[in-house]
């Protein structure tokens, strides 16, 4: 009727404001969530990684038991707490805990990024395929900023590739007991992640590349340097009265081992120079470069 005509389309009006206002409110909850989710899993993994290298170490103590002899009995001892048995049944609960640990966070969490990366990558890709296509780059530095954050687009991974080299490192120092075999094995990765820091040029700022080629190569000089502690045949050799060699001694006595331990503080305490005057010229660059942006700004002003 001609009475009711203009109320319907009020209504219809109406509704279709309410299904706007709805599909508007909807896609802006929906934005929401997808920040807040990222911002949380961002967070998450930031503490993940803070304590990677503590729960790392902690988990492989665990399996670090020692026989020793006590009173004539000998028992299987954890060598990070020597009260408790290895054969008890508090430790084998522990020892299970730290396997899955191990698998799961020592291995896990470096790799985390990586499948995330790839599997956002994927998905926003197969639903816009009409669009540009993302890099991996990209939404890392998206979802996992501080991860990717210093990185060579086509290295964004690399943190992860840092991560399990300090892993690695944990379990050499655990899992090996003999002392010079665990230096060995300490240079062999200390020689090789260098090899691989120049091949693959990781960083995007030339001081970062360079910062870290120092920190790789003072590490691998200072356990070049430890080794000769466990040959003490090799220097200090001490000559009796007669003019005659009487043997050797590498030992707090001997100048040649104090040259040694002068020779590791001196290399170690360059490079820290180096690190803080890097740091102090770095941060003179950046706050001349703030007053330089508000002198302009107060000059439009």
């Amino acid at each position: 009727t001609p009475r009711t005509g203009p109320m319907q389309r009020k209504a219809s009006v109406f509704s279709q404001l309410l299904r706007g206002v709805d599909s508007s409110l909807h896609g802006r909850l929906l934005e929401v969530r997808g920040s807040l989710r990222r911002y949380w899993m961002g967070a998450a993994i930031i503490i993940l990684f803070l304590v990677y290298p503590m729960v790392v170490e902690q988990c492989a103590k665990v399996f670090d038991c020692r026989t020793v002899e006590i009173l004539g009995v000998s028992r299987s001892l954890l060598w990070a707490e020597t009260t408790r048995d290895c054969g008890s049944a508090l430790h084998k609960a522990y020892t299970v805990v730290a396997i899955v640990l191990t698998i799961v966070y020592g291995f896990g969490i470096p790799l985390v990024p990586v499948f995330v990366v790839i599997r956002e990558k994927r998905a926003f890709n197969a639903a816009n395929r009409g669009a540009a296509r993302l890099t991996s780059a990209v939404v890392a530095q998206s979802h996992f900023h501080f991860y990717a954050s210093g990185y060579r687009p086509q290295r964004w991974f690399w943190e992860s590739m840092v991560m399990l080299r300090k892993a690695i490192m944990v379990y050499i120092m655990v899992y090996i007991r003999d002392p010079a075999l665990q230096v060995y094995c300490a240079i062999w990765l200390i020689e090789t992640a260098l090899a691989a820091h120049f091949v693959a040029q990781p960083h995007a700022e030339p001081l970062l590349f360079y910062l870290e080629a120092l920190s790789l190569a003072t590490t691998a000089i200072t356990l070049n340097l430890g080794l000769l502690f466990f040959y003490p045949n090799s220097l200090g050799s001490v000559r009796s009265s007669s003019g005659t060699c009487a043997g050797n001694d590498f030992s707090e006595t001997n100048v040649a081992f104090w040259l040694v331990v002068l020779a590791i503080f001196a290399v170690n305490i360059l490079l820290m120079l180096l690190l803080v005057y890097f740091l102090i010229k770095e941060g003179w660059s950046k706050l001349k470069q703030m007053w330089a942006h508000l002198a302009r700004s107060e000059e439009r002003l």
